[in-house]
């Protein structure tokens, strides 16, 4: 009962640490066809590609415009906060880097003391100390995480070249809008005052009408309304201009309305629109997006009892999960009465279990994902390793070998379960990720649930040398199980 309840404990924390042995690899994108574009969308090459510096507003050919967006572009303090998370983001990538190599701290001082008692010839005492210390320090790299921060610093630093290049972008956009928008109205405010001149006009020659009888003061009013009406747009117009002046100035990086702007209403000679053609030059296979793979699977989730091949590999988990509990429930009982081993020795034994665990899964499964290998694979590894481990324990009751069946069953967890667990997730579908990932938990929910009891109770009828042979075998079947999935999913 002793041993029945320690197995237990053992189990439950196993259990806990299965849901940490999870790697994770992202799709590959799936392969979208690719549509021809024509010639006259060919990138610039040559003397084209070399003459266009990326001035895009130059196109215009308005040096009023390029001289206010170049002083913008100089003066305008969010730029110039990016352009110091630019250099921010470079300093940390240096930094970052530096960590990689060794790092020598060289430390030296001399001091010099005089006492009072006068001994020496000079009438004072003089001590002298020198001291000189190098200090060495190297920070190895074993489990990647400094080439993995320094990776993130330099995608970081790219993250805000990139934001400082659309910042670009806005202000350059904004101050052309701005700079427009003030020629529009400057231009609506001289058509207006040309309105005014001529209403004025009119009003005059009506009047002169209504004074020779030829027309009624009705016509004299609704000539003057005219006029008050065509004034009144007047200071409308002029606070817009301003309003659009103000905000050009702060784009600038000016005081509002400290330099008044020059430039009159007169517009440049628009660019030539290039020939983009028509949507019907296009093949009408090509008129419609593409549809990608993961959209689809998006617009209509699969339920995980309906993917046969998916459920063909649950099962074949379940007889994994079976086998493996029978290292915290069977085998430590094997350890006590086939190898007299005491429960101080066999706490020993499994911890170093998880010590194998700390020490190399994770630079295995690193390594393994370098490899492109399929997950599969991988997994059928893994069961083979486990497999393994039962049968060698029919080899002679020695420790040495039980040690060996140990290190055998680690080696396979460490190969089978994460990768299981990734492919559990790249088979599950958008929408529905949750579903298949508690039915690969159900699977060892229900091993945990049979196999200790079922385990125990076979190596009390049977004996342990049968009962090992029952779990090669079932290990045996996995295999065989996976291999089928694993064929089936190449072909």
């Amino acid at each position: 009962m002793e041993f029945r309840a320690m197995a237990l404990g053992l189990l439950g924390g196993v259990a806990i640490a299965l849901c940490g042995c999870s790697t994770f690899r992202g799709k590959e994108a799936k392969v979208v066809p690719i549509v021809p574009a024509e010639s006259r969308y060919a990138e610039l090459e040559g003397e084209d590609a070399a003459s266009w510096s990326g001035s895009w507003w130059e196109s215009f050919g308005d040096p009023e415009l390029s001289a206010l967006i170049e002083e913008g572009l100089r003066s305008n303090l969010d730029l110039r906060a990016s352009a110091a998370r630019i250099e921010r983001a470079s300093a940390l990538v240096r930094q970052s880097g530096g960590r990689l190599f060794p790092s020598v701290d060289l430390t030296a001082r001399d001091n010099y003391e005089w006492d009072d008692t006068p001994s020496a010839p000079d009438g004072r005492d003089r001590e002298e100390t020198t001291a000189l210390g190098v200090l060495l320090s190297w920070e190895l790299d074993l489990w990647g995480r400094l080439r993995s921060d320094r990776k993130s610093s330099k995608a970081q630093m790219e993250a805000t070249v990139d934001d400082w290049r659309d910042a670009r972008l806005l202000i350059s956009a904004a101050i052309s809008e701005s700079y427009f928008e003030a020629k529009e109205l400057k231009r609506q405010l001289e058509v207006v005052h040309e309105q005014i001149e001529i209403n004025e006009s009119l009003l005059k020659l009506t009047s002169l009408r209504f004074g020779q009888g030829q027309s009624s003061i009705v016509d004299v009013l609704q000539q003057q309304e005219q006029l008050d009406e065509t004034k009144a747009r007047v200071p409308t117009l002029e606070a817009s201009i301003g309003s659009i002046e103000y905000a050009l100035d702060v784009l600038l990086g000016r005081s509002p309305g400290a330099k008044p702007h020059s430039f009159g209403a007169e517009l440049a000679t628009a660019p030539v629109i290039p020939d983009a053609g028509a949507p019907s030059s296009l093949p009408l296979s090509q008129k419609s997006p593409v549809e990608t793979a993961e959209e689809n699977e998006k617009r209509s989730p699969v339920s995980p009892y309906r993917d046969r091949q998916y459920m063909i590999f649950w099962f074949a988990m379940f007889l994994v999960g079976f086998t493996f509990m029978q290292y915290f429930s069977t085998v430590p009982l094997y350890y006590n009465q086939m190898l007299g081993l005491n429960e101080d020795h066999i706490g020993l034994m499994l911890a170093s279990n998880g010590f194998l665990i700390f020490l190399l899964e994770m630079p295995i499964v690193h390594s393994l994902e370098k490899g492109k290998l399929e997950d599969l694979k991988i997994v059928i590894g893994g069961t083979f390793l486990l497999m393994l481990s039962f049968l060698i324990l029919n080899i002679a009751p020695w420790i040495s070998v039980a040690i060996l069946g140990l290190v055998l069953m680690t080696f396979g967890e460490m190969l089978g379960f994460p990768f299981s667990n990734s492919y559990a997730l790249d088979r599950s579908r958008r929408g529905n990720q949750g579903a298949y990932m508690a039915m690969y938990s159900m699977s060892f929910s229900f091993a945990h649930i049979l196999g200790p009891n079922a385990g125990l109770q076979m190596s009390e009828r049977f004996g342990f040398e049968f009962t090992w042979y029952v779990m090669g075998g079932i290990c045996l079947v996995a295999c065989i199980i996976l291999l089928f999935i694993e064929r089936r999913h190449s072909s």
